[in-house]
């Protein structure tokens, strides 16, 4: 799934920036509340996606903006310190056979 992203924290856009730099993945977790301003390790959820960053565009204002390629789901394993943005060790998830009946009725739910 390709998907654009806004991005305004510092430590978000030193991510992006770096990922891009070095054509490197990044790591998208969702926060547990979004009105948490600057969100700490544990205010963030365990499972998250694996993301190429497509194109980043700086817009007026200072804006950031991202659009991404999920590659494929993992857990935080462990939350790092000392780099100038969020950091992890992480196990990367098999992904569930799409083929399966179960997972087949929820994709026809959501037609």
């Amino acid at each position: 799934m390709v998907t654009p992203i806004s991005i305004g924290r510092a430590r978000s856009i030193a991510a992006a920036q770096e990922a891009t730099r070095h054509e490197l993945p990044i790591g998208i977790l969702l926060q547990r509340d979004a009105a948490v301003d600057s969100p700490a390790p544990d205010q963030l959820h365990p499972v998250g996606t694996v993301a190429n960053i497509v194109r980043y565009v700086t817009g007026p204002e200072n804006a950031h903006h991202i659009v991404c390629q999920g590659v494929q789901r993992f857990h935080v394993i462990e939350h790092l310190s000392g780099y100038p943005f969020n950091a992890a060790r992480v196990r990367l998830l098999e992904e569930e056979d799409e083929n399966r009946p179960a997972i087949q009725a929820l994709l026809m739910q959501l037609r």
